[in-house]
């Protein structure tokens, strides 16, 4: 009987720890599990990466309008205009034909020239007598050389009288000479035909100059402002013919004030904008850019003038003389920390008044409430003095139901509820 009570007793023992260690790897393998059913259940939250900005002051001044380019065009040569095309406001393409003076003088004296000098280079290419001259003395010297030398050969023979060798010899330099005054007037005559054919030569390329300065022609895109002489009238050379002025850049002087100046002009001119008042698009700004800036302020404003270029805006009738805004943007402490921006609904305030953003983890986790300290709101925008860094992400919705506590994470923008 004690034997049985002993294996029975064995047996429950058995299947007690059996069903305590089924029980332990049941609440094993389940833990995973739940772990990864409440990361699965992260909460959703609509997020914004906080964006950096700099401060800045903005100041705005006077300006006038001037051409780019403004050229006051003029004949080189002086002659009767025949071709007018310079009407006030006529506009031209760079090449474009604007007027013309008489050419036919000029065509004249250029025919003259051109057969003035057909006739150099004849003259230079066909000197037949002096080649000949020189020819005929070259021989005659080669002729008395050799006759000297053969009766200086028959005098050591003592074969001729001295007489004759002395003739010889006397024949002989006087043809060298003959041949040198022969070669010296060859050179000369060439040198002065050569001069003479270079002079023509010169004289049909200024000819050629002075009938293509009879034409005036477009130097850039632009309009014709303004016309000083009618057709059929008579001018002189480099007389104003009329001014034209570029059509595809303006350009806005102002005055620049030396306590901006004192921060480098270069610096304060980073970000410039111009609008037009006189037009009915007067609150649109257009960027520019700084084109020429002086460095010796002025002696009675203590200012520096700037000058800025912008293109020409299609849609705006803009004329040299018109007033214009100028808006510049200076940095206040290009050096300082940069501060964030976040959207408005990003921003929650506590009962005493304290605010506040909520942090949420790229990679889901739970929240953070961190203070901040706003500084200023532009354009649904708030712009934190400190308390944020660029790139971090904080809630935009949902702000006063978030709890330290919670799981979240940030939500998808394709996907809905729960699968965000």
């Amino acid at each position: 009987m004690s034997l049985k009570k002993a294996a029975a007793l064995v047996f429950m023992n058995t299947l007690v720890l059996a069903s305590i260690f089924g029980i332990f790897l049941v609440k094993s393998s389940k833990s995973p599990q739940k772990e990864k059913s409440k990361e699965g259940l992260a909460r959703p939250i609509p997020t914004f990466a906080a964006q950096s900005v700099k401060s800045h002051s903005t100041f705005t001044f006077p300006g006038k309008v001037k051409a780019q380019k403004l050229a006051h065009l003029s004949f080189p040569v002086g002659g009767k205009i025949v071709i007018l095309n310079g009407k006030v406001g006529s506009c031209f393409k760079k090449g474009d034909l604007i007027a013309r003076l008489e050419q036919r003088e000029f065509i004249q004296r250029l025919e003259m020239a051109k057969a003035e000098l057909a006739l150099s280079i004849y003259e230079l290419n066909t000197s037949a007598q002096l080649r000949f001259n020189l020819e005929k003395a070259r021989v005659e010297a080669s002729h008395a050389k050799r006759e000297y030398e053969r009766y200086g050969r028959l005098k050591k023979q003592r074969a001729a009288p001295q007489t004759k060798y002395e003739l010889a010899e006397a024949t002989h330099e006087l043809a060298c000479c003959q041949t040198k005054i022969e070669k010296k007037s060859f050179n000369d005559s060439k040198k002065r035909l050569e001069s003479k054919s270079s002079i023509a030569a010169l004289k049909v390329k200024v000819l050629e100059k002075a009938l293509s300065d009879t034409s005036l022609y477009a130097p850039f895109d632009g309009v014709v402002v303004k016309r000083f002489h009618e057709r059929q009238e008579q001018l002189k050379a480099r007389q104003q013919l009329l001014s034209f002025q570029s059509v595809s850049k303006l350009q806005v002087v102002f005055q620049l004030p030396e306590t901006l100046a004192a921060k480098g002009i270069d610096s304060v001119l980073t970000k410039c904008a111009v609008k037009f008042p006189a037009n009915q698009q007067s609150n649109q700004w257009y960027t520019a850019h700084p084109y020429e800036s002086e460095r010796l302020a002025n002696g009675e404003t203590n200012t520096f003038e700037v000058i800025l270029t912008l293109p020409t805006p299609q849609e705006l009738t803009v004329y040299p003389g018109m007033t214009a805004t100028v808006k510049i943007q200076v940095e206040e402490h290009p050096s300082s920390r940069t501060m964030a921006r976040i959207p408005l609904e990003a921003l929650a305030r506590t009962p005493n008044g304290k605010t506040y953003v909520w942090l949420i983890p790229p990679k889901g986790g739970h929240p953070e409430k961190r203070l901040v300290t706003p500084l200023s709101f532009k354009s649904g925008f708030i712009e934190l003095a400190k308390g944020l860094t660029e790139g971090e992400l904080v809630a935009t919705a949902a702000l006063y139901s978030l709890h330290e506590s919670n799981f979240v994470r940030p939500s998808v923008d394709a996907c809905e509820g729960l699968e965000q």
